[in-house]
């Protein structure tokens, strides 16, 4: 359809920063095809389902019922682009979530938070988009940056699958252990 939709899928523990991006869909809520999909549930989800009500978002939704693994790629496959981590916590900057590898697996463009962890394996503006870590504004621009361009957004797509099948498929990863 017409909206341009925006997902986020996890446990919602601290270093994922979920309240950041709602504060980004509360930058972006003028932006009428913008809809950001949110999935999960955990630690923080009752402070980031109350800051999305006190907010009044309407371009948010949420999926609280437990998805089975198998079957969240049917759900990633209807995103127009994925949310990694934008935590503030010293973890955040220590990790690569799977949620990003999840995401380049399923030729999505994604976008999540910048950090020494991340960039030992993924390249700003290559094969994702970089951000300032727990930074609303950061996020809001970085999906309008993918929504308007759409060639920029496929390359990003494109290359983030291309980097996984390289380097993060099972097979290839089993062979990188085989030489340990």
């Amino acid at each position: 359809n017409d909206n341009f939709f925006v997902m986020f899928w996890g446990t919602f523990i601290p270093l994922q920063g979920a309240q950041f991006i709602i504060r980004a869909a509360k930058l972006l809520q003028n932006q009428k095809d913008v809809v950001f999909r949110i999935i999960g549930s955990g630690r923080t989800f009752d402070l980031v389902k109350y800051l999305s009500e006190r907010l009044r978002l309407e371009n948010v939704s949420f999926l609280t019922k437990r998805i089975p693994y198998q079957e969240l790629p049917n759900y990633i496959a209807k995103a127009d682009l994925c949310l990694g981590i934008f935590g503030d916590t010293p973890k955040a900057k220590r990790v690569i979530p799977n949620k990003a590898f999840e995401a380049l697996a399923m030729g999505k463009p994604l976008i999540t938070g910048d950090s020494p962890a991340v960039r030992e394996a993924l390249t700003n503006m290559k094969d994702c988009v970089l951000c300032e870590m727990a930074n609303p504004k950061a996020i809001a621009e970085s999906i309008m940056l993918l929504k308007d361009d759409e060639g920029l957004r496929k390359k990003i797509a494109r290359n983030g699958y291309n980097l996984f099948k390289e380097k993060f498929t099972p097979k290839v990863i089993g062979k990188e252990l085989k030489k340990y």
